[in-house]
């Protein structure tokens, strides 16, 4: 079985398009998309652990899928995402969220509460970001919590301060 795969639809030629048929994902674990066409059918992956992309529209092609088992989601680069789609909220196994440089997100949803695996939260160079919600309290899971660069953020909720496993701010 795949343990690994990384899609790109690169061609390395000036003008060309390459046409390809979706590979079986079935066996697949870490999966990184890097500038796939967003119509990719991606079908259920219960056993999904790592997904990283840059594109948006993946996510929500992704996000349609069954991902229970998705540990680790990486989001790089998506300016014109302002709102974390609420599917997100069903990957209550997700253990590291990464929205790096994610300058259109202005906040965060009260669905976050519910990732209540979610061990660490990156943030760092998301410039949009006003508020943090309420609920971010509810990760108790939380160790570590990246605002990096997050140069719009004046104030942290107060229950903040019910991270108690949170080692790193």
């Amino acid at each position: 079985p795949v343990e690994a795969a990384c899609l790109t639809n690169k061609t390395g030629r000036l003008g060309g398009s390459v046409c390809i048929r979706p590979p079986d994902l079935s066996d697949v674990r870490i999966l990184l998309l890097a500038d796939m066409l967003p119509a990719m059918n991606i079908q259920r992956h219960g056993d999904l652990l790592w997904l990283r992309t840059t594109s948006l529209a993946i996510l929500q092609t992704v996000l349609n899928a069954d991902l229970a088992e998705l540990c680790i989601l990486q989001l790089e680069g998506c300016s014109r995402m302002t709102a974390l789609p609420e599917q997100l909220s069903q990957l209550t196994a997700l253990q590291f969220l990464e929205l790096r440089n994610c300058s259109g997100l202005t906040s965060l949803p009260n669905f976050m509460g519910k990732l209540c695996c979610l061990q660490q939260l990156v943030l760092a160079g998301c410039v949009g970001l006003i508020e943090l919600p309420v609920s971010i309290g509810q990760l108790t899971a939380l160790q570590r919590l990246d605002l990096s660069w997050c140069t719009q953020l004046s104030t942290l909720p107060d229950t903040i301060g019910q991270l108690t496993g949170l080692q790193k701010l």
